[in-house]
């Protein structure tokens, strides 16, 4: 365990050079990096199911496609959409 933990603080060690231009690091005030930051985004997304998927192949599903379709999974989806927007109305006062 310790072994994997030096690899990994060295490949995420700030001590690394992180690039000349400093805008590309950030979304920028009118959000001029949009599309790059929406990238990176999505390919972590992606990447952390993936791994997620091969971890133990074996094991059952969390849930069966009807538990997905069922009313009570859909509303709860429709609820965390809406506790999102109100999240991001609030930061967007900020």
């Amino acid at each position: 365990m310790a072994r994997i933990r030096r690899a990994f603080d060295q490949k995420l060690s700030l001590d690394r050079p992180g690039g000349i231009s400093p805008a590309a690091w950030f979304l920028g005030p009118k959000g001029e990096n949009e599309a790059a930051m929406a990238e990176l985004v999505t390919e972590a997304v992606r990447s952390h199911v993936e791994a997620r998927r091969l971890y133990k192949p074996g094991d059952p599903d969390f849930a069966s496609e009807e538990e997905l379709a069922s009313k009570q999974h859909q509303d709860s989806l429709k609820l965390l959409k809406t506790r999102m927007d109100e999240l991001l109305q609030c930061l967007s006062a900020s």
